[in-house]
């Protein structure tokens, strides 16, 4: 995973969110992935969907206190699966 992160992007700030993809999913690589944005009191768009895609129990952590880590973390996770998948924005 880190191999193929790195081959396109800098390295992820916590490396072990290259063993947080689920097997399935990998094994899915390579495949459309769609991410459609969702309109709430804010606007992310498309760039915070795919931080529902951390498969942490500890998912605050993520954020940090006072959210100073979810910015590194959203940028971080997006790295990760568009090295995977051919990801679409809509």
């Amino acid at each position: 995973m880190k191999g193929i992160v790195e081959s396109r992007f800098a390295p992820v700030q916590e490396g072990r969110l290259y063993g947080m993809v689920p097997r399935r999913l990998y094994e899915l690589r390579g495949s459309k992935f769609i991410s459609l944005a969702r309109m709430k009191q804010y606007t992310t768009f498309t760039l915070k969907n795919l931080f529902g895609m951390i498969v942490d129990p500890m998912r605050p952590w993520w954020h940090s206190r006072n959210n100073s880590r979810i910015a590194r973390s959203i940028v971080d996770v997006n790295k990760v699966y568009v090295s995977l998948f051919n990801v679409y924005r809509c």
